[in-house]
């Protein structure tokens, strides 16, 4: 216990005497993390849209549990057909006249599928470079996945319940997150360009 107050007490002691040290350290940091953050690295935006999986009109008027997992267990397929091969293309197609160049390998690096389980709705979020282009590439990726599923299972139940948003919020890089980082990095610089000098002080 008293080893561990000695230490608290010296490292007290070195911040103190080095506090101009530390703090200029760590707006440095911080400075050249905003820097990075503004100057090489690119903003990403997303945009989300939903869409459901409802039943053929014969079988509203009798649904059961096994309907509803039925449903639900189809969207794996659904998924998989959203991203095949030919709907990549198709997108990649629609988009030509785009702010980016989305080949079909662009287009699968941006989109991410998702369901909750158990959930009869999947999302499509769609990630670019600016809200207008995520916006676009969601919307256009809904459709030609809707047709493609709706076309190869011969079926005409799925419904797009949200229009693709326009976030103009970037996901990443996270400003706060890049700052935060920077203002610790800048502080263990600072308190070991302190420790090194009263080591040397001492010496």
């Amino acid at each position: 216990m008293a080893e561990m107050v000695k230490s608290f007490r010296n490292l007290f002691n070195i911040i103190s005497k080095n506090i101009v040290v530390i703090l200029v350290a760590t707006v440095l940091c911080m400075v050249i993390s905003y820097s990075i953050r503004t100057l090489v690295m690119k903003d990403t935006y997303n945009s989300t849209t939903a869409l459901l999986v409802t039943r053929n009109e014969e079988r509203n008027n009798n649904i059961g549990y096994g309907d509803v997992q039925a449903d639900t267990a189809l969207i794996t397929t659904y998924k998989d057909i959203a991203l095949q091969k030919s709907v990549l293309n198709q997108v990649s197609k629609q988009m030509i006249n785009s702010e980016e160049n989305w080949t079909s390998g662009r287009v699968y690096d941006a989109i991410n599928v998702t369901s909750n389980k158990g959930s009869q709705v999947f999302r499509i979020t769609a990630k670019a470079a600016s809200p207008n282009e995520a916006q676009r590439l969601a919307s256009v990726f809904a459709e030609v996945a809707k047709n493609k599923v709706e076309k190869s299972l011969d079926v005409d139940n799925i419904k797009i319940i949200s229009k693709a948003d326009k976030n103009t919020q970037s996901t990443l890089p996270n400003k706060k997150i890049l700052l935060l980082a920077g203002a610790m990095v800048g502080l263990v610089i600072g308190i070991g360009i302190g420790y090194i000098k009263s080591v040397l002080a001492e010496g």
